[in-house]
């Protein structure tokens, strides 16, 4: 027998039993609709975190008074307490040869006004121009601010290319109002995306010289932004044997703090993977569930089909082809099941990503995560007629010709 010849057997009995194929097939659906839903969930959810860590600088080191994974709930109490870094550290870290860039960073929230228009609680950055590519931002229009404005204490700015579509598409030259500041707006950054509780599109940056000088507050201070040759544990160490040297004498005063963005994403990267563990073992509860009652049916089906193997190993053909003829029927259900619960899953997990967009989720299209539940489908339903398969294909010839 051919290989066409054992497809169209496989198809046959499922087409004479419409009604208990429709029941099998809706289970595999459902299964299969539930592992597309939670693959495409959990898939995007670590890809926003990815690409938000490179986005905002994945390989910056950022000295700070406290440390962002276990001194976050007395940072403000630390932040008071410690000294500020002074600029002759500043100076010493640009010096190094591991350093590429460095850049001095203020950054707090206040209400902005442009052409009238309010918003309340905007991130304002103060930055040298350095901060620009070690952040991977692009200009939209316009132009970013140069060592002549920061050494000049101008008050010029950069801002998010949201707020550019909330208060005017052509603001270039307009002033923004920080405080009762004014500040000529002198560029615009290209979209980034909202990546999860940050919003990069809704930010006004300006000379770090200026901010100090107009903006700064008591609970201000001037982090240090570091964009390494090489982000590893010898480059952090050193960073910290230059800090402790500069800071040694001030006791309490002198605490400091060496972060990257794995520090404040690892919260995000371990949500992540219990998501990721939590949605797998519910997928493969309902993947099991389906894949029992397709068990269920490929047995009675063998039983009731016992004279019919008879017949054909009576006229030729062998164990290995009736073992295929059998293990095909499962792998059919699968395959049909997947063909209507996968694009369910997508749809619904698509619309919902889609539609939640300002929550920060970064959507691509879920390929990987398609051909994979098609795949664990199949591979699950052809385990579950493996069976009834083997036992089909080692039936004798005469006991199943005698078979009523």
């Amino acid at each position: 027998m051919n290989k066409l010849e054992l497809l169209s057997l496989s198809l046959y009995n499922i087409k004479q039993h419409t009604l208990r194929t429709v029941l099998t097939i809706f289970g595999v659906v459902i299964a299969t609709f539930i592992v597309t839903f939670f693959l495409i969930i959990s898939d995007t959810f670590n890809y926003t975190v990815r690409i938000a860590e490179k986005m905002l600088g994945g390989d910056v080191i950022t000295l700070d008074k406290y440390d962002w994974k276990d001194e976050t709930h007395n940072a403000g109490e630390l932040i008071m307490k410690r000294a500020n870094f002074s600029y002759g550290l500043i100076k010493e870290l640009k010096e190094q040869q591991f350093v590429i860039l460095c850049s001095s960073v203020y950054k707090n929230k206040f209400d902005i006004t442009i052409n009238g228009k309010k918003l309340e609680n905007i991130q304002i950055y103060g930055v040298e121009p350095s901060f620009f590519t070690m952040h991977n931002y692009k200009l939209s229009e316009g132009n970013f601010f140069n060592y002549i404005d920061l050494k000049e204490n101008k008050r010029v700015c950069v801002i998010g290319y949201d707020l550019l579509k909330k208060f005017n598409k052509n603001c270039l030259e307009d002033f923004v109002y920080i405080g009762g500041v004014s500040f000529k707006i002198i560029g615009v950054l290209k979209k980034i995306g909202n990546f999860l509780e940050m919003r990069p599109d809704e930010v006004v940056i300006i000379p770090a010289t200026t901010y100090g000088r107009y903006l700064s507050q008591e609970n201000d201070y001037p982090r240090i932004e570091i964009l390494p040759e090489k982000k590893d544990e010898e480059t952090i160490e050193s960073i910290e044997k230059i800090v402790k040297e500069k800071r040694e004498k001030m006791g309490e005063r002198g605490g400091f703090a060496v972060n990257t963005l794995e520090k404040r994403f690892g919260f995000f990267k371990g949500v992540g993977t219990g998501i990721f563990r939590m949605l797998f073992i519910i997928s493969l509860i309902s993947l099991f569930v389906g894949c029992i009652g397709v068990a269920n049916v490929m047995i009675a089906s063998s039983t009731e089909r016992i004279h019919e193997i008879g017949i054909l190993k009576a006229i030729g053909a062998s164990d290995i082809e009736i073992f295929i003829i059998f293990i095909l029927e499962p792998v059919l259900l699968g395959l049909l099941g997947s063909c209507i619960g996968v694009p369910l899953g997508t749809l619904l997990s698509s619309i919902l990503l889609l539609s939640s967009r300002t929550t920060g989720f970064i959507f691509r299209f879920p390929l990987l995560s398609i051909i994979l539940s098609i795949t664990i489908t199949i591979i699950a339903t052809a385990i579950s007629g493996l069976y009834s398969a083997y036992k089909s294909a080692k039936i004798q010839t005469i006991e199943a010709l005698r078979y009523q």
